[in-house]
C-alpha cells in the first residue's frame, strides 16, 4: 500500500528539476509520467531515497501496489493557488489521469467533493470510481467493539463502565460517532479521578476541562525541566491565549517548538 497526499500535486506539476517533475518531456507513457510524481511525493516526506522509480514501475505493472490518494477534495475545491489558475485545472486532470491509468485505487475524501462532481471525470463523463463508501462514523456496536479493542490498563471493568456510560448520556452519543472522540474518552477513562467526575455530572464542560488537564500534563513532562513554575504558568498563557485567538478567528494556530 502506498500513500500519496495529492496536494503535492501542486508542487510536482511545477517542478521543472531533473529529479522528476511534471514538465519534463521524455516520458514514453502516462504510466511512466505518473510514477515520476508518486517517486516525488515519496520523497519529499519520507526525504529517503531507498525505492527507484524502476522499482515502483515494477510493482504497479506486476499488480502488487495499491495506491492510496489522499485527500482528493483537496484538488476539487482548491482554493490555495488563485495566483495561477491554470494550475488547477492541471491538477484535477492529473488527479483524473492516475485514477484512471492504475488499477488498484482508493482515494479519500470529504464528502463536499464527490457531491460536487468529482466522482465523474470532466472529459468523457465517466465514472472515476467503481464504488463510492461513506464513512458516517461509529454507530453503538462499532463504539463498543473499538473500546473493547483499546488497551485499557483497568481491563475490562474499565471498558464495560465506559460503554454504559455512553449509553445512558444521550449528550455525549452523537459526539462519540466520531472515533476521535472515543478514543480521548478511552484516554481519559484511565485518568485517575476523571472517571469519577465525568460519572458523577457529566458535562462538555468537565469534559473540556478533563482534556486541558491531561494535555497540560502531558506537556507539562516534556518541557518543565526546563522551566520553574512561574515560567511554566507564562507559557501555559501564552499558549492559552494562542489558541484561543485561533478559535475566535476560524483558524489553526501553532507555535514551533523551537520557539518556545
Amino acid at each position: 500500500i502506498w500513500s500519496i497526499e495529492l496536494k503535492d500535486l501542486s508542487t510536482w506539476l511545477t517542478n521543472t528539476s531533473s529529479d522528476g517533475g511534471a514538465n519534463q518531456s521524455n516520458y514514453k507513457t502516462i504510466r511512466e509520467k505518473y510514477v515520476s510524481f508518486i517517486y516525488f511525493s515519496y520523497k519529499s516526506h519520507a526525504g529517503v531515497d531507498n525505492i527507484s522509480k524502476e522499482e515502483i514501475l515494477k510493482r504497479i505493472n506486476s499488480n502488487r501496489l495499491l495506491l492510496l490518494l489522499d485527500g482528493y477534495d483537496e484538488i476539487i475545491n482548491n482554493q490555495v493557488n488563485q495566483q495561477n489558475p491554470g494550475l488547477l485545472e492541471k491538477m484535477k486532470k492529473a488527479a483524473e489521469e492516475m485514477i484512471k491509468e492504475f488499477d488498484h485505487v482508493i482515494t479519500t475524501s470529504r464528502p463536499n467533493a464527490p457531491r460536487e462532481g468529482g466522482l465523474v471525470s470532466a472529459n468523457d463523463n465517466e465514472l472515476l470510481f467503481t464504488k463510492m463508501i461513506e464513512n458516517i462514523g461509529f454507530d453503538k456496536e462499532g463504539r463498543a467493539e473499538y473500546i473493547n479493542r483499546y488497551p485499557f490498563n483497568n481491563k475490562v471493568e474499565g471498558k464495560q463502565e465506559l460503554i454504559n456510560f455512553i449509553e445512558y448520556n444521550k449528550e455525549i452519543q452523537n459526539m462519540c460517532r466520531v472515533p476521535l472522540n472515543v478514543e480521548i474518552l478511552c484516554y481519559l477513562w484511565q485518568e485517575p479521578g476523571a472517571r469519577e467526575k465525568l460519572q458523577s455530572n457529566f458535562t462538555t464542560t468537565t469534559l473540556y476541562s478533563l482534556i486541558e488537564d491531561k494535555m497540560n500534563k502531558w506537556y507539562e513532562e516534556r518541557v518543565k525541566t526546563n522551566y520553574n513554575e512561574e515560567e511554566y504558568q507564562k507559557l501555559i498563557q501564552f499558549i492559552s491565549e494562542i489558541a484561543f485567538e485561533g478559535l475566535k478567528r476560524g483558524e489553526i494556530r501553532g507555535i514551533k517548538e523551537k520557539s518556545i
